[in-house]
């Protein structure tokens, strides 16, 4: 599971089999990686910890999704009705 994001623009992170990985803003940090290069990268602000959702934002997210999906029913109701 990914614990970081990358917030830089780029990063680039040694991974712990010796090779190098560039990741871009946005991109989630899983596994894989060295200690030293996450430390380092955390120091430059080019990488943070994912937070974990507030129990608002769960409800949030789960009431968004909710109402998108009834809206996408009624508009799928409505083309359905128009047609017949």
């Amino acid at each position: 599971m990914a614990a970081h994001v990358v917030t830089g623009a780029a990063v680039v992170l040694p991974t712990v089999d010796g090779s190098e990985r560039y990741l871009y803003r946005g991109a989630l940090v899983g596994d894989g990686y060295t200690v030293d290069g996450i430390k380092h990268a955390l120091a430059l602000g080019l990488i943070e910890k994912v937070k974990a959702p507030t129990a608002a934002e769960k409800k949030a997210a789960e009431d968004a999704a909710a109402e998108q999906a009834a809206a996408e029913k009624a508009a799928a109701d409505k083309v359905a009705a128009e047609t017949k």
